[in-house]
């Protein structure tokens, strides 16, 4: 029997770093702050109608402020990613 307790002993040993290693760097990544959600939003920021893409864009602005100010989606933080397509229809496909 006193050579199982030393294999015990030995495999607890050369485990224990690796676990405690693995469990502080789950802990760590857990902890860490959320990325933001984030929104595209795709319109005529220019050219002959820009002012509806412009109006657009800033009611999502506006909404996503009012959402971020009430605390996000379960906590996250939303950006809007806005995009002008210059009233091409080619240009969105692009990115």
């Amino acid at each position: 029997m006193p050579h199982i307790h030393n294999a015990v002993c030995s495999i607890k040993r050369y485990l224990s770093l690796p676990l405690a290693m693995l469990l502080v760097g789950l802990l760590t990544v857990s902890c860490a702050p959320d990325e933001p959600i984030k929104l595209g939003f795709v319109g005529g920021l220019s050219g002959r109608v820009a002012d509806l893409g412009i109006s657009g864009r800033d009611g999502a602005t506006l909404a996503i402020e009012q959402k971020n100010a009430a605390g996000g989606i379960r906590g996250r933080k939303i950006k809007l990613i806005a995009v002008d397509d210059k009233q091409d229809p080619a240009r969105p496909r692009l990115r």
